[in-house]
């Protein structure tokens, strides 16, 4: 538990069940059952926020989204947030970024506010394992609580409110009250620590367990579901078996591993970069080289978001414009900005984008958006048009999208990346609203060329005109 001196034991432990499940919300989180890793999703708030205090489930997607690049074999609908809560907001409790939790005095929560500091609440999930598991659900502990402080939800200042789900709400009850846990001793467990089985007929705490903690206040330690949270009778047995999982205790909701270098999610900033559509049949391009991992050698970008190498460690949206609308076809990984002394160019591990007609749809003239959030992001556009706003807003553009919005964008991206193999490009062409009637069968060569071109090795070339057999227009 990390802790330098033994604490005193705890006189009370409560059992309480929390986050997203069928009951409500009609989802579960997902776990890895091999690792322990998990999410912490919670359930959906059924009241009012607040003015500014909303907690809406955008929260979660980038380590939703991360969660899902880890473990592609795992189903989409185990790793994707349903798109029917995706823009609900989230019961956020207990919030282990402040070390709150929230509950009603007088009913589920009405024994915990009677706690005392040093007694400790434990909080288990059942969670969807993304990998074959005994059971269909994995119940696990995912946080721990040693008490600092149980007070009122009414007393809570103004300016702490933000601080827990019931005093987020616009009208918290009157009897609603707030745990505060204590700093150093509490938190959400990295890795969640399984403690169910399947049992005659439901999901109870393993024998061997009820062993080592000297049972449950519930019968033959039903955890499935209970209007009151289960005390564990023993409670210094419990504490010596948790001590003994040595389990690392975080505040905060959803960790996300740090990767030294520029790892698979970079430093979180994602840049939408608008392509131009083809204006005819015999319009071709040689930006973005896709398949070498390659975008700005034709110098188009180089006044704005290549302008210097700040880029570097983002992840950019490649977007292409079509008639009426514009797709998603490309989110690179983290890319690395080379100054080649003429030109800079975006460099990642190359691959082909998304076939144009397969791709989600960012924007249309309908004002539709598989990503919600642009169409906030537009409110209030003078454009004739939505796809005009979209354009006017992102076509120079090297400014970062916002937190909420980029971990939106990702999670329609990853839904991607263990689709069929026939929604994916075989040549650039068919990443294009409409494709050349001449493709560039020398794209090895027209690369070398550009790079030579970056770095001052020959003079740059004129546009060829498509009969030649190369793309070299964007």
């Amino acid at each position: 538990m990390q802790t330098r001196t033994r604490k005193k034991e705890p006189v009370r432990v409560a059992l309480i069940r929390v986050g997203i499940d069928q009951a409500f919300g009609g989802w579960n989180a997902p776990v890895d059952p091999v690792t322990g890793e998990f999410i912490y999703v919670p359930i959906p708030e059924s009241e009012p926020f607040g003015k500014g205090l909303a907690t809406p489930y955008s929260e979660v997607f980038p380590a939703l989204s991360h969660f899902s690049s880890l473990h592609p074999e795992a189903k989409q609908m185990h790793v994707a947030l349903p798109e029917a809560l995706a823009n609900q907001g989230m019961h956020l409790d207990p919030d282990f970024e402040s070390l709150t939790y929230g509950d009603n005095g007088i009913r589920r929560g009405r024994g915990i506010a009677q706690f005392e500091p040093g007694d400790a609440l434990v909080f288990y999930a059942g969670l969807r394992p993304v990998s074959p598991c005994e059971h269909r659900l994995l119940y696990a502990i995912i946080g721990f609580y040693r008490i600092a402080s149980v007070e009122p939800a009414g007393v809570v200042t103004q300016a702490r409110r933000s601080e827990n789900a019931h005093t987020r709400r616009r009208s918290p009850t009157p009897t609603d009250i707030v745990v505060h846990a204590a700093s150093g001793e509490s938190g959400r467990l990295r890795l969640c620590l399984p403690i169910g089985e399947l049992r005659d007929g439901a999901y109870r705490v393993r024998r061997d367990l009820l062993e080592q903690w000297g049972g449950l206040s519930c019968k033959d330690g039903f955890i499935q579901r209970s209007a009151v949270p289960p005390m564990i009778n023993k409670p210094d047995r419990f504490m010596r078996w948790l001590e003994r999982q040595n389990p690392e205790l975080v505040a905060t909701n959803n960790p996300i591993p740090q990767h030294r270098g520029r790892g698979a999610l970079g430093d979180g900033r994602v840049i939408v970069v608008m392509l131009r559509q083809p204006s005819s049949a015999q319009d071709c391009r040689t930006d973005p080289l896709y398949e070498f991992g390659s975008f700005g050698l034709t110098d188009c970008h180089n006044r704005n978001l290549l302008l210097d190498e700040s880029a570097t460690g983002a992840r950019l949206a490649f977007v292409q414009g079509g008639r009426g609308e514009v797709r998603l076809v490309m989110v690179t990984p983290p890319v690395k900005v080379v100054d080649h002394g003429r030109r800079r160019e975006a460099q990642w591990e190359g691959q082909m984008p998304l076939r144009f007609s397969e791709a989600p749809i960012l924007i249309n003239n309908a004002g539709q958006s598989a990503v919600q959030g642009f169409l906030k992001f537009l409110e209030g556009s003078s454009c004739r048009t939505p796809t005009l706003a979209f354009s006017s807003a992102f076509r120079s553009r090297k400014k970062p999208l916002d937190t909420a919005l980029a971990a939106e964008l990702l999670c329609v991206w990853d839904k991607f990346q263990v689709s069929e193999p026939c929604l994916w490009a075989q040549h650039y062409g068919q990443s294009l609203w409409r494709e050349p009637r001449s493709l560039d069968r020398h794209r090895q060569s027209t690369y070398e060329r550009k790079l030579a071109e970056a770095k001052g090795g020959i003079e740059r070339t004129a546009c060829c005109r498509p009969s030649s057999g190369s793309d070299c227009r964007r």
